[in-house]
């Protein structure tokens, strides 16, 4: 059984990696990608935040801007 990927899915996008890296250099810092997703998960909305979605069609999603940078 091998492991099979998204094609719409790239591995380690780089704004996630870079927001992860700003996040890690201060002890204090909220982790914003799991804030974000928790958000929208609360809004009843999918928790896609700099997921990596390379084809996302959320066209009126009010982080969509902050995600695809």
């Amino acid at each position: 059984m091998g492991h099979r990927t998204d094609p719409h899915r790239i591995e380690q996008p780089a704004r996630q990696r870079d927001l992860r890296r700003q996040m890690a250099e201060r002890e204090d810092a909220v982790d914003m990608i799991r804030l974000i997703r928790s958000i929208q998960k609360g809004q009843n909305q999918t928790d896609c935040f700099c997921s990596g979605i390379a084809d996302c069609n959320k066209l009126h999603c009010p982080w969509r801007k902050y995600c695809l940078d």
